[in-house]
């Protein structure tokens, strides 16, 4: 009764223990991995677009975990973001001693990373009113960055809300803590405004069913499952405006490989709508874990491209 249990919690971890990288990252280890932690591409490299390579020299511990850790060589603006993720990596552990290792970790950039960065601040801002502040919703800061946030804001939650002061809220916001994306969306009812970290979505999907299996899969991985994938109707306001970019949602994926939940992590307000109507219809492979379908939380990416 004991073993099978061990074996799937083995195979659980497998799934779960390489996280997906940043869109636009790659790498080489330099060794044989057990498991590791996911390589952010900096926001602030991206807006600069600076892209290359940084080689890291690693030390080992007899267990096969990095006790030390140093760049080598790579551009001074991703050398952090490499150093914070390599610290956390463990690798097959060695029948000798200390062992060194050196990794290279790639960031180049693409046209869709561009568009995915810019459309995390979207600055088009209406010059109609835009009623009252329906919802403020701030996620990824701590209790005290939260309330030391809140106070700076020009407006609170179910106060008034103009052009002029969600711009120099965004303006604030940026100069708080320029990793902080800024979104608002507006109806009949009032605005919401969200700020939150890279990474985190608008609000939290489902917890498991009864009695199934959650993990998470990067979005290239799973992208490759897909069977049916109708494309979003460009939206013609969007498409007059000139609109075009990149919409990221977080989706639950459910045991026949039908999306059933979604949220938006970024993407610019006209062309949400269609991202996720189109998205809802989408088909995947059913992902097996120990021969059992599992649900799957990842990322999906919508690109909308104008033609001439």
């Amino acid at each position: 009764m004991f073993r099978p249990v061990v074996f799937l919690i083995l195979l659980a971890g497998a799934a779960l223990g390489a996280s997906p990288d940043s869109r636009g990252v790659t790498v080489d280890p330099g060794g044989t991995l057990l498991h590791r932690s996911s390589v952010e591409y900096p926001h602030e490299a991206i807006a600069s677009g600076i892209e290359g390579v940084v080689v890291v020299e690693l030390d080992l511990d007899k267990a096969g975990e990095v006790a030390d850790a140093r760049v080598v060589s790579g551009p001074e603006e991703l050398r952090r973001a490499a150093l914070r993720a390599v610290l956390d990596w463990h690798y097959l552990p060695e029948a000798t001693s200390h062992s060194k290792v050196q990794a290279a970790i790639t960031f180049r950039l693409d046209e869709a990373i561009k568009q995915a960065h810019l459309a995390r601040r979207p600055l088009v801002i209406p010059d109609e009113p835009l009623g009252t502040v329906r919802g403020l919703e701030i996620e990824g800061l701590t209790d005290p960055g939260h309330e030391a946030l809140v106070a700076r804001l020009p407006f609170h939650a179910g106060g008034p809300l103009t052009p002029e002061l969600l711009e120099k809220a965004h303006q604030m916001v940026s100069d708080f803590d320029r990793h902080l994306s800024f979104s608002f969306d507006t109806t009949a009812e009032g605005t919401t405004v969200r700020i939150m970290l890279p990474g985190w979505s608008v609000g939290a999907l489902p917890v498991p069913q009864p009695g199934a299996q959650q993990i998470r899969v990067g979005s290239n991985v799973q992208s490759n499952k897909l069977i049916i994938s109708p494309p979003p109707v460009y939206p013609p306001l969007a498409r007059q405006a000139r609109i075009s970019g990149v919409v990221w949602l977080n989706a639950l994926i459910g045991t026949d490989g039908h999306v059933q939940h979604l949220t938006v992590v970024s993407g610019h307000p006209l062309l949400v709508p269609s991202a996720m109507e189109a998205v809802k219809t989408w088909v995947y492979e059913p992902t097996l874990l120990n021969g059992k379908a599992v649900e799957v939380v990842t990322e999906i990416e919508v690109n909308f491209t104008l033609t001439e």
